[in-house]
């Protein structure tokens, strides 16, 4: 396949790199990069519309991804855009409407590379497996310091520090808000509050804790902050007959574990142990996924709606 990224900051120049192991055709449009790359980069992107590609992939800031994926569709072309769809629900439902209409539907993604991350896959596998039962609580949480986030560069000067471009902790991790949908089912109830500590010197919230309810009774409890200077994430699951803990640390290399907890504390077992040292699995797997979805369309679930519904959860959060 031939494939369109648009934007060549972190994001885009990762996808890439592993397009390009892949075997993968790729172009890109970005008005602002200088550096030199494996591959044509034009500034205008009617130059790249041009070069006739299968996939889009939309890599830019956050309040560009609305308008970008809603002319993707519109020249008819199948679209990946990182996450999230769009910085507000006006655009977010302005991107709904442009797909509904078109006839012919194109497959649209919405990055979830956390589903694809090893051990978010284990615990998914050995939740499905019934070994907790009935999970009844789930306890998500995100802690990472803005700073260490790309390295050289100066975080105060990225969309992530910055709301009118989609930036702040809320939207940026995202990804718990869609794990905690895809874990435990559709949402009834939103609870949330954001704040920003003062102690980064950024405008965008850098503090968030959300309470979901599931239409199944389960609760959904989300921790994300962009503070702590050793990176940690993890998913507890309290359920009917013990517990189930993952708990990740560092990065490149990423400690990561997962220990089922029986009746009491005295009886654990750790059930998945690894030192993750490729960051670029879970893309590659991503795509690989994106290549099945593309062969075998009528099996494709419409992520952009389930994106929505975790837009319209910092949405309400926000609104509190």
């Amino acid at each position: 396949m031939k494939h369109l990224i648009l934007g060549l900051g972190s994001i885009g120049k990762r996808h890439a790199t592993n397009l390009l192991k892949q075997g993968e055709m790729v172009v890109a449009v970005d008005p602002f990069v200088h550096d030199s790359f494996a591959f044509p980069v034009y500034r205008d992107i009617e130059v790249g519309w041009r070069e006739l590609p299968d996939l889009v992939w939309i890599c830019t800031p956050t309040h560009l991804h609305a308008e970008q994926v809603i002319t993707a569709l519109r020249c008819d072309k199948h679209v990946f855009v990182e996450k999230p769809l769009a910085h507000d629900m006006e655009s977010a439902r302005s991107v709904m409407d442009v797909w509904v209409d078109i006839e012919d539907k194109k497959l649209v993604w919405v990055a979830c590379n956390m589903r694809f991350h090893p051990a978010v896959r284990e615990m998914k596998s050995l939740l499905d497996s019934g070994v907790i039962g009935e999970p009844i609580i789930y306890r998500l949480h995100f802690s990472h310091f803005l700073g260490s986030m790309r390295p050289g560069v100066d975080y105060r000067k990225t969309y992530a520090a910055h709301s009118s471009q989609g930036g702040g902790i809320l939207l940026d991790d995202i990804h718990d808000i869609d794990l905690a949908v895809w874990f435990g089912g559709a949402v009834r109830k939103v609870k949330g509050v954001t704040t920003n500590s003062g102690r980064l010197g950024i405008q965008a919230e850098d503090f968030a804790l959300i309470v979901l309810i599931h239409e199944n009774g389960a609760l959904s409890e989300i921790h994300m902050d962009f503070l702590r200077r050793n990176k940690s994430r993890g998913i507890e699951v309290i359920g009917e007959k013990g517990t189930l803990e993952w708990r990740s640390f560092g990065k490149n290399p990423e400690r990561a574990a997962i220990t089922w907890y029986q009746d009491n504390q005295s009886r654990e077992q750790t059930l998945w142990q690894k030192e993750l040292d490729d960051p670029e699995e879970m893309y590659v797997l991503q795509f690989r996924q994106i290549c099945e979805d593309i062969s075998r369309p009528e099996r494709f679930p419409i992520r952009l709606r389930e994106a929505f519904a975790s837009l319209r959860i910092t949405y309400e959060v926000e609104k509190e």
